[in-house]
């Protein structure tokens, strides 16, 4: 199955909050999973999956880190580098969770 990543400002408590619910023959729906959408909560087959995207980060930047292993000279290595000082200033943008 196919994935996409959602960026929505916060993770909908049920499906009547969420941007993907449709109206359908006087229905709502999910339009993902095309399931009757619940009034009280997230259906439990919601594909939507919170993801804490300051961490995701650190744990590329520390892989990059890892495979950089010095040698600087190496093109790789050195797009590898830059990549690394990209996440940095994304990431100093963001505050602590």
């Amino acid at each position: 199955m196919a994935r996409a990543i959602l960026d929505i400002p916060s993770m909908p408590q049920n499906c009547y909050e969420c941007p993907m619910r449709r109206m359908y023959r006087r229905k709502w729906f999910c339009q993902i999973i095309m399931h009757v959408a619940f009034k009280e909560k997230r259906r439990p087959d919601c594909p939507l999956i919170e993801m804490d995207v300051k961490l995701l980060l650190k744990q590329a930047r520390s892989a990059i880190k890892a495979a950089c292993g010095g040698a600087s000279e190496n093109l790789a290595i050195r797009i590898a580098d830059e990549t690394v000082e990209a996440i940095d200033k994304a990431l100093e943008g963001m505050e602590d969770a």
